[in-house]
């Protein structure tokens, strides 16, 4: 599971952010951040990553205080809001990790959101990797299947009108809807990576479509075994 980290590289945040990579690095997470590309503003760049991710964690740290001091209320970083948004906008499970005090003005429901504070912050690390476990749930895991034709990776690489795609068939014979697969050119052969895999005995079809045809297709096929892709002809 690939998982987008939003937070600020401010001293002040650094023992958090620690923590939380800790946390994700525990539940085998792959952590993507946007800490190498410069800026605090939403570019092209970060759009991507984040789109490429399963989920996204804004960590809604104070910035500058709101109203009167003794109320208590703080704003948060615009770009991780902006970040955590986008990432809502394209259907990526999100939550918002929020400080004590920080205003997120009802921008968030409840399930979205987690209180942290600094000086008790054990709950919302319980909270948040409880969520983790969730997700993983739902997103299954990832598997790693050999596909043959051994040449197929490298005509990907080498024509641009191909594209490839798998789906997942259970014992009673049900299938899930296409998902997207970029077969890559690996010693002894193509990889395709499987994500989503909810059972062992669940079998996988795929399927090769050259300029939106299909061309190759393989019979429904245990996951561990070697995916044999047949020319459909025409």
């Amino acid at each position: 599971m690939r998982v987008f980290l939003s937070s600020t590289f401010r001293d002040l945040d650094r023992e958090v952010v620690g923590h939380l990579e800790t946390l994700l690095a525990s539940h085998d997470v792959q952590i993507v951040t946007g800490r190498n590309l410069g800026g605090e503003g939403l570019t092209p760049s970060i759009m991507q990553r984040i789109e490429e991710c399963d989920a996204c964690i804004a960590l809604m740290t104070r910035r500058d205080p709101l109203g009167v001091p003794e109320e208590g209320r703080w704003s948060t970083h615009q770009w991780v809001r902006d970040e955590m948004n986008h990432a809502r906008g394209h259907g990526i499970r999100s939550i918002a990790f929020v400080e004590t005090g920080v205003d997120v003005a009802g921008a968030y429901e409840e399930r979205e959101r987690i209180p942290f504070d600094r000086t008790a912050p054990l709950p919302a690390f319980l909270k948040l990797s409880e969520t983790i476990r969730l997700w993983r749930e739902q997103l299954g895991q990832t598997r790693v299947a050999r596909v043959s034709p051994d040449n197929l990776g490298r005509r990907f690489r080498r024509e641009g009108n191909m594209r490839c795609q798998y789906r997942f068939v259970n014992q009673n014979g049900d299938r899930t809807e296409w998902l997207e697969a970029e077969p890559r050119l690996a010693a002894g052969g193509t990889l395709i990576y499987l994500r989503g895999v909810r059972s062992d005995t669940d079998q996988v079809e795929v399927e090769v479509l050259e300029d939106g045809n299909p061309r190759l297709a393989s019979e429904a096929t245990p996951q561990w075994l070697s995916i044999a892709l047949e020319d459909l002809g025409g």
